[in-house]
Formats: structure tokens, sequence, C-alpha cells
């Protein structure tokens, strides 16, 4: 079963007290902005043409860096190329905890060494050791940032791709919640519950481009649409 935001159940048995899950009656199997599991989340992350980094980094040598606020999508964005490259370990750096052993980039087995969340945790010194040894061995890496590593990376002798993830507009968040409800939906002729139309832009004027906050709000007005019967005004 998998754990939304806060620890919440995201899906639900399909019996519920003696009856249909509250989700069934919605025409959906869970809760749209739940935490998807892994392997779904690359196809639920929206990302430009000229954003993708697909292709780019099958060549030795490269670097793509994501760089934004907390909330804005990175962590996303490195799923997705985790699950594009599954030979690459995705690897976390938490702020109250020491760093891991890192991989070894002479050990990998694909394009991309390394998937390297929270990157600016690591202390200079290992991440200017870990970029040398990703260049030495012809790999190439993913990483998300709140600081601008560029020049260490460049300095290494990676040819470094930054982008900056900042800004929002109703047509993708639109985008992102469209897709999300495609993924949570019971059936592929199955009508769930949708946002209004004006809900894109009414969010983003309340919440900004912080993308984490809009899920984890939607998140709790479908839990109380599910389970209770209720939803904020506006919301449909």
């Amino acid at each position: 079963m998998t754990k939304g935001p806060r620890g919440a159940t995201t899906t639900h048995p399909s019996i519920h007290h003696g009856g249909l899950s509250p989700w069934h009656r919605l025409g959906l199997r869970w809760n749209p902005f739940g935490e998807p599991p892994p392997e779904d989340l690359a196809s639920l992350v929206l990302v430009s043409s000229g954003e993708a980094a697909d292709d780019w980094l099958r060549q030795p040598g490269r670097a793509q860096q994501y760089l934004g606020d907390a909330g804005r999508g990175k962590t996303a964005r490195l799923r997705r190329l985790a699950a594009i490259y599954p030979q690459a370990p995705y690897l976390y750096l938490a702020e109250d905890r020491p760093p891991p052993p890192l991989p070894d980039p002479a050990a990998a087995t694909g394009p991309v060494a390394l998937v390297l969340d929270e990157a600016q945790r690591l202390v200079p010194r290992r991440r200017r050791q870990l970029f040398a040894r990703v260049a030495r061995h012809r790999r190439s890496l993913v990483l998300a940032s709140h600081a601008d590593l560029s020049d260490e990376i460049a300095a290494a002798g990676l040819e470094c791709r930054t982008t900056v993830i900042a800004g929002l507009t109703a047509a993708q968040l639109s985008a992102i919640l469209e897709r999300r409800m495609a993924w949570a939906r019971l059936t592929d002729d199955a009508a769930p519950a949708r946002q209004a139309p004006a809900g894109a832009a009414r969010l983003i004027s309340e919440f900004g481009d912080d993308v984490r906050a809009i899920l984890d709000h939607l998140y709790e007005v479908y839990q109380d649409l599910a389970l209770n019967g209720s939803r904020p005004h506006g919301e449909k």
C-alpha cells in the first residue's frame, strides 16, 4: 500500500465498511495527489522538450544540474531520470544525517553513474572527488541542488547543463493535475472528480509556483471529498 504525504494511505481496499471504496465512488483508485511509487513518477512529471535530458546524458562526461527552491519539482525530475536510467542509483542526502557511502562511478553499468539529490549537502571536497571520478571513468551525472555547483562540475572536466526550475503557468499546472487524475482513474472511461477550469489559476495565486504545496493541498481536499463527502468552495 503506497503512502502519501504525512503518512496517510493513498490506496484503499475495494470494500470499505461493507461497501464500495470511497475512491471508487469518485471513479478513482486512490488519492490522485498522494506520493506515487518511483515506477509511476516518470510518467507524471511534466518537462518541456528543451528541458529533457534523456538522450543528452547518454554521452560520457556530462552532468545535468537542477536548481530551484523547495517544492518546485527537482526531486520529481531526478526520479524521472532515475526511472529512465535504472542502473543509476538514486541517492538522497538528508539534512540531519551523515551522507551515506557514495557509489563508485567505476562500477557503473550504464551511462549515468549517479542521481544525487540535495548535492549541496555534500562537503566540497567530497563533491569535487565525486565529479572528478565521474569524469575520469567517462560517465554522466544527474544532480539537484539549492546552490549552483556548475563551476565545480566544469572544473572536474564534465560538461554541465543547468536547468533552473521556477515559475508555473496555469496551463502547466493543469497538465500536471490532469496527469495525476489519469494516473488515479479507476478505468479509462471513468469520469473522476476534477478541478474547476479556473482552479489552476486560483491555486497559483495562493501557492505561487510551489508545486509540492499545491499537491499537498489537493491531497487533503480529495481526502475530505472521498472520506467525508465534503469539498472546499470552488473545488469540483
